[in-house]
């Protein structure tokens, strides 16, 4: 279990989960971003073509604690997220899917995950549709996140 402090009303907050479930809809055909191109393919489906670029910088790829996760379809990146392995849970973080399909993110990242990290318990933040997202794939609330912005 991770302990988490309340949020309180002035700082902006979200859940965390946590959990080992094994993935239900196991999808095989996922890779893992090892270069530049890779990269700018992963992170224009990752901000959907609008946003800010260079948000995630393209160093995640040479860092051996992060695995940027893609799966394609045909030759464009469809869905994704960033594992991060620290202190024995392996973190999701931004997962996205751009498919019609509101799981084929968490699939892919649990499969993933199941595979490069196998007795790490998995945890990651979200709320809204992500959230119960994440929830109806079995994991659980522990508490609020807080999260502060800089000025």
């Amino acid at each position: 279990m991770i302990n988490v402090a309340p949020a309180t009303d002035a700082i902006a907050s979200t859940y965390i989960q946590t959990c080992r479930p094994r993935p239900r809809d196991a999808i095989g055909d996922w890779e893992l971003v090892g270069d530049n191109a890779g990269f700018a393919a992963w992170e224009l489906a990752w901000r959907g073509g609008e946003g800010v670029r260079d948000v995630l910088l393209r160093d995640l790829v040479a860092d051996l604690a992060v695995s940027v996760i893609a799966a394609r379809s045909g030759a464009d990146v469809v869905a994704g997220g960033v594992l991060a392995a620290s202190h024995g849970v392996v973190g999701i973080t931004n997962l996205f899917d751009r498919t019609a399909s509101t799981t084929t993110g968490w699939s892919v990242c649990e499969t993933a995950a199941q595979v490069l990290f196998p007795d790490s318990p998995l945890v990651g933040y979200e709320n809204g549709e992500s959230l119960e997202a994440a929830r109806a794939r079995g994991f659980t609330t522990c508490g609020a996140l807080r999260v502060w912005e800089l000025d």
